[in-house]
């Protein structure tokens, strides 16, 4: 159970998110901005700034409505699969275009907070896995967009000069809370990247070199927590087993303390 010195310091930092959220919506210039970082531990130049010595910079853009294990899985298979040249680093990107209304059910800076979490789980999960020293050199930045399309979103990092000249690699799940759950079929996938190879979808902004950056990933183990919607079923019903189990203990703690998913006019419960 998290104590309640735990959860005092992160509605803290939720207080400085909503802070930076609303200097970050009144700047019509901005369009891209890190509002925290989980830095590294070691002593790498990337620790210190996220331009010094970056190579490739991992792109997790979620709705993060909350994130659960199946976005820490995600971004793990993409460094595991080692197409990005290092340093590394990872952003956990969420875009905010309708910051002028109230996001349901969960507010953005809720939602940081949740990340933010998520972010200290990816680090751990790596030293788990016997990954030390990646999970000593990654930092893993949490940050905003304006842009709600993918192509405008790259745009914007690279705009931002924040990373400096970085190659960038998006993960992305099948489904529409980006979880990577859906019922797209793998023979829709596999056509739709054939078709930005041979160009049908240049019209889209799909450039045909991007095809051979693109590669399908089967999800050969299950993975718990595939579904946000069922993370936020789990939290409305009070069973906060289950909901650990989707999105992590300390997540879950949060989302629990703040009754983030109840009912509007819901009675705030009591779990044990």
């Amino acid at each position: 159970m998290a104590s309640s010195s735990n959860i005092e310091e992160l509605r803290t930092l939720r207080s400085e998110f909503h802070q930076s959220l609303q200097i970050f919506a009144a700047d019509s210039s901005l369009t891209f901005t890190i509002i925290h970082t989980v830095p590294a531990t070691s002593s790498t130049p990337s620790s210190t700034s996220p331009a010094a010595d970056l190579r490739t910079l991992y792109v997790l853009d979620s709705s993060f409505n909350p994130p659960t294990y199946a976005h820490l899985t995600m971004i793990q298979r993409a460094l595991g699969n080692d197409k990005g040249a290092r340093p590394c680093r990872v952003c956990l990107l969420l875009a905010t275009e309708n910051a002028d209304k109230k996001p349901k059910p969960a507010s953005f800076e809720d939602r940081l907070v949740l990340m933010s979490l998520m972010a200290r789980n990816l680090r751990a999960s790596l030293r788990e896995q016997g990954s030390q020293q990646e999970a000593d050199d990654l930092a893993v930045d949490v940050a905003v967009t304006k842009k709600p399309f993918f192509m405008d979103k790259a745009q914007s990092i690279d705009g931002s000069g924040v990373y400096g000249d970085v190659q960038q690699v998006h993960v992305t799940g099948v489904g529409g809370d980006g979880s990577g759950g859906g019922d797209v079929s793998r023979e829709e996938q596999e056509a739709y990247v054939e078709a930005i190879g041979d160009g049908s979808r240049e019209s889209e902004g799909m450039k045909k070199e991007w095809r051979k950056m693109i590669e399908l990933v089967d999800d050969a183990e299950s993975v718990e927590g595939v579904s946000s919607t069922e993370s936020r079923k789990a939290a409305q019903e009070g069973r906060k087993e289950d909901l650990a189990k989707l999105v992590g203990e300390n997540v879950a703690e949060y989302v629990i303390s703040e009754q983030l998913y109840a009912e509007p006019g819901a009675v705030k419960k009591s779990y044990t």
